[in-house]
């Protein structure tokens, strides 16, 4: 009776041990659980992170293709502006030589009417 008792004890004692066993594996995988949890938070988290850098590189893409664009309107408008103010000398230069024949012609016209 005594030997029975004592294997019911260690029936016992082990059964404890084994649940005790299990008190930690339930333990450890609800920490590997948690581990895996923050794993998928700081996925999440730069993916996050990279689509913001891709939102802003399409931003910057943006601008800078706004600036070539307003760039180049720029510069055709002021070479625009500088064929334009080109093309005004030179008919201001049309005008001049104009004017001084006639003046001249006028003069010399004169020149001969005075000498007759």
């Amino acid at each position: 009776l005594l030997n029975s008792k004592h294997q019911l004890s260690n029936w016992k004692c082990q059964l404890l041990k084994s649940k005790h066993q299990l008190s930690n594996w339930k333990c450890q995988l609800l920490k590997s659980n948690h581990q895996l949890s923050n794993w998928k938070c700081q996925l999440l988290n730069s993916k996050h992170q990279l689509s913001n850098w891709k939102c802003q590189l399409l931003k910057s893409k943006h601008q800078l293709s706004n600036w070539k664009h307003q760039l180049q309107l720029k510069s055709k408008h002021q070479l625009s502006n500088w064929k334009c103010q080109l093309l005004k000398s030179k008919h201001q230069l049309s005008n001049w030589k104009h004017q001084l024949q006639l003046k001249s012609k006028h003069q010399l016209s004169n020149w001969k009417c005075q000498l007759l």
